[in-house]
């Protein structure tokens, strides 16, 4: 039985070899056409070994595109939740396959160290079963924690709290949040759904087929994930004026209807979710986007109403059971604020939980919105300082009740870990990981573990950790993040330009330019992060943030003296008038090649408090790469808990197994925890 089936076109012959010998080199076990036996049944023995892996790695390019051998073992592998897509060309994977996040291996060469190979290994041995051996030859494996083993899980929220973003204080800006996923059991859900074909409400022939499609992408999707639908026929029925009867004999729980409209240049497309037995609209949206991006918006409105119905799809699920209407209505608009609304604030944070609570104490029992009110509160609390200690006191009462009921409630132990202070770090861990023994396949223990394993430096680790939340069909999308973490821990850059730039043509309003801006910065395309910097559309635009920020990259674009002197004094300025953009200084100094200066601002800054309230995990990103390189940076991590877990655990940071690095971090590390 393989560990790993590799899928790929035969013209890619080279590159697949190069990967699947690096695997095997690791310690897993591959089959590729390769090993396929004289006189073996062709089509049999690919079947079987399709069937017997424990992951599936696919390898798009233009060649494998067009290969249909390719695309059916790409969908089973997707059907059965063991896919691992990797880009070899700069391609885009087809229709079915962008809502999991391809790994990057473009160019490479066979180097088993590169970070594409090292996070498709990491990747792979996130799948149950698969052989957990040691790591790239000449470096040494982490000691294993004594915690419950990593497992896989589906999909998630998506919480990038940016530096720049969580260092003014919008805690509640979030990128893509999401809500629920479906069992992976299809005994476990009772409810059927009946998606109606969509009217297309104008002759327009565009309007026709995105009506027809964006249906045809529900219900397929929510089939793949074990979710009953009827089908189409049975489905147009329902229009019938005999429909309460027809409901009733077909088991019919929630109907989705809507229409789609071509107006000038825009698409608009309205949407309902109908609980036929009791005749109650629980859900209802709107969406309007560019026609010319219209299988981009298709697959943005799909995703979107899919999350939805997935909640609605847990809260029928037997041992649930949430029927009342009224409090069904609640559920479903927390899970859309929560997994849809992307530029969320204040006031829609505190409706989104004040309708969690709703749920709560009208269904007391009913764990799945004890757990999402304790994870999201806990989340936010930070954002609201007046409520911040009544909010927190709220989650943790709502996880102890929805442990209490059930024991394997992983939402509950996840919202245990955000209450912890960050530099708790093992404590973190020890409750992510037990939320992912208690539900391996449910993604957001999985994307909490990844925000903390950064945090420390295991990076990447973090961005396995990650692909395996964003590696669901259902859920919060964790693969915004995904895309992000990549790029900002030394991965590729392209997929985190293409996700983002989407997000911002199909979410009107979306304020993700400073994801896109960085991500831009990494990829070394200056001129294009500078329009961001300086457009309306910045979540700096206007402010002394967004004028050092262009000063930064102006002199990173020119190189001169001038430039570099001039953003350094715009970042001490900065520091100095507002305390709580020193975090943010710090990296930018240092990203300006000023280790001396960012060294003295980190020092001068005695905050105890400084990894409770940043984001650590800037200290392993490309902006600290100097300060990383100087043995003082084992003081500053000293200083802030970092070394303590890393002693503790045995547990090192990955910039420490760098051959080029220029002292001992084990040794230095000791010297900087000597009175």
């Amino acid at each position: 039985m393989p560990d790993v089936f590799l899928s790929y076109a035969t013209e890619d012959r080279v590159t697949a070899e190069r990967v699947a010998h690096g695997l095997e080199a690791s310690g897993l076990s591959v089959w590729w056409d390769r090993r396929l036996r004289g006189g073996a049944d062709f089509s049999r023995e690919i079947d079987r070994n399709l069937q017997a892996s424990k992951a599936v790695i696919v390898l798009w390019s233009a060649r494998s595109l067009d290969s249909d051998w390719v695309r059916d073992e790409a969908t089973y592998a997707r059907d059965e939740k063991k896919l691992i897509p990797v880009r070899i060309e700069d391609v885009r994977p087809p229709l079915g396959f962008r809502q999991v996040q391809c790994l990057e291996l473009i160019g490479w060469s066979g180097d088993r160290s590169a970070a594409g190979f090292a996070n498709l290994l990491a990747s792979t041995r996130h799948f149950d079963g698969v052989a957990a051996h040691t790591g790239t030859p000449g470096r040494a494996a982490p000691a294993p924690i004594a915690e419950p083993p990593h497992a896989r899980s589906s999909r998630r929220r998506t919480t990038v709290i940016v530096v720049l973003v969580a260092a003014i204080g919008l805690a509640a800006l979030v990128i893509a949040l999401t809500s629920e996923r479906s069992a992976k059991n299809p005994a476990a859900n009772a409810a059927r759904f009946a998606i109606l074909p969509f009217d297309a409400l104008s002759d327009d022939p565009q309007a026709r087929y995105f009506a027809n499609g964006l249906a045809d992408q529900i219900a397929t999707t929510l089939t793949r994930n074990h979710i009953e639908v009827l089908s189409r026929d049975d489905a147009l029925t329902l229009r019938a004026p005999e429909r309460s009867a027809l409901v009733e004999r077909l088991g019919v729980a929630m109907l989705l209807d809507g229409t789609v409209q071509k107006d000038g240049d825009e698409i608009k497309v309205r949407t309902h979710i109908e609980d036929p037995v009791r005749h109650a609209i629980v859900y209802s949206s709107a969406f309007d986007g560019s026609a010319a991006h219209g299988d981009d918006l298709q697959a943005h409105i799909a995703t979107a109403i899919v999350n939805v119905l997935a909640c609605s799809s847990r809260a029928l699920r037997p041992g649930n059971q949430l029927l009342d209407p009224a409090l069904l209505a609640h559920y479903l608009h927390a899970c859309d604020l929560v997994a849809n609304q992307i530029n969320r604030g204040p006031t829609e944070t505190l409706e989104l939980l004040a309708n969690f609570r709703a749920v709560t104490v009208g269904a007391p029992n009913f764990v799945p919105a004890l757990t999402d009110l304790a994870q999201w509160e806990a989340q936010f609390a930070d954002g609201f300082p007046d409520q911040r200690d009544a909010m927190r006191k709220e989650a943790a009462d709502a996880a102890q009740r929805a442990l209490a009921i059930d024991p394997k409630a992983a939402d509950a132990y996840a919202a245990q870990a955000l209450l912890l202070p960050r530099s708790r770090f093992a404590e973190r861990e020890k409750l992510l990981r037990a939320g992912i023994a208690a539900d391996p396949n449910w993604p957001h223990p999985h994307g909490y573990l990844a925000e903390m394993l950064a945090q420390v430096g295991r990076t990447q680790e973090a961005v396995a950790a990650d692909q395996v939340a964003a590696s669901a069909d259902l859920e919060i999308d964790w693969s915004n993040e995904a895309t992000y973490f990549q790029a900002r821990f030394g991965g590729p850059t392209a997929p985190c330009i293409d996700r983002f730039t989407t997000l911002m043509i199909v979410t009107p309003g979306y304020s993700g330019s400073h994801e896109l801006f960085e991500c831009r910065l990494f990829a070394g395309q200056l001129d294009e992060a500078v329009k961001i910097v300086r457009s309306d559309a910045a979540l700096y635009a206007g402010t002394a943030l967004g004028d050092a920020i262009s000063d930064q990259v102006t002199a990173m674009k020119t190189a001169s003296d001038a430039d570099r002197r001039k953003a350094h004094s715009a970042w001490l300025a900065l520091a100095a008038d507002s305390p709580n953009l020193q975090w943010v200084a710090v990296q930018n100094l240092a990203w300006l090649g000023e280790a001396d200066a960012a060294f003295a601002l980190a020092d001068a800054w005695q905050s105890p408090a400084v990894n409770d309230t940043q984001d650590t995990a800037s200290l392993f990103s490309r902006y600290t790469e100097s300060m990383r390189r100087d043995p003082r940076f084992m003081k500053l991590a000293a200083r802030i808990g970092l070394v303590d877990y890393w002693q503790s655990t045995g547990h090192w940071p990955d910039f420490c197994a760098d051959p080029k690095l220029a002292y001992d971090c084990r040794a230095e590390a000791t010297r900087a925890t000597q009175p």
